[in-house]
Parts: structure tokens; C-alpha cells; sequence
């Protein structure tokens, strides 16, 4: 499934140039216990940008109610080959949350960015 273009649009352009925006694909399990070093590197080489345990979730929702969606997904933390830096105790996460909050209450009501 594909996020609505439209959406995805008004979202690149409220991040502005200052604010990393990346589109792609999101991997999305709920086992996070089966996230090996060689399946996230597969996952990778196809072209998975995140992992995350919401999407699919989501997704379905949307694809059964027939409705838009495109997904903003704030990084926390960083599973590099055999490394796992968490990073929710971080400012720059808590910051990154509101900013997407902010950019995609923006993005909904159509007003702009404080």
C-alpha cells in the first residue's frame, strides 16, 4: 500500500528544508524479539528505512475503511548491524515528537507552523 501522495506532499513541504523528512518503506512486526542482525540487514537491502510495531495496524484500518493515510514515524532508536542505541531518554527524540505533532496538526487543519 502507498501513502496517499497528496498527504505525503503537505507533509514534506510543512517539515520545510531545516526539518528530515524521508519517505520510504516501513518495516512494520510485532515481534521485536525476531529482529535479527541478518533480517534487519534483508529488510534493509529492500529498502526499509524504519521498524516500527504500528503501521501494519494502521494500514489495515485504513485499506478496510477505505480511507487516506500517510504515517509519520519518529526514530528512537538506532539497530545498526549488532548495535542498539536506544533513544527515547533522548531531547532530540521528544523534540522530533512534537515537531511531528506540530507539522501534522498543520498538515490537518491546514494552518501554519508556529
Amino acid at each position: 500500500i502507498s501513502p496517499n501522495d497528496d498527504l505525503r506532499r503537505k507533509l514534506v513541504a510543512a517539515g520545510g528544508i531545516e526539518n528530515p523528512i524521508a519517505g520510504g518503506c516501513i518495516w512494520s512486526t510485532d515481534g521485536i524479539f525476531r529482529e535479527t542482525s541478518s533480517l534487519v540487514s534483508k529488510q534493509r537491502a529492500a529498502g526499509a528505512l524504519a521498524v516500527d510495531m504500528e503501521t501494519t495496524g494502521l494500514w489495515a484500518a485504513a485499506r478496510f475503511r477505505e480511507i487516506s493515510l500517510a504515517t509519520v514515524v519518529v526514530i528512537s532508536d538506532v539497530l545498526d548491524g549488532h548495535e542498539h542505541r536506544t533513544g527515547f531518554h533522548l531531547p532530540q527524540f521528544k523534540e522530533g515528537l512534537n515537531l511531528a505533532a506540530e507539522i501534522s496538526w498543520q498538515v490537518l487543519t491546514q494552518q501554519p507552523l508556529t
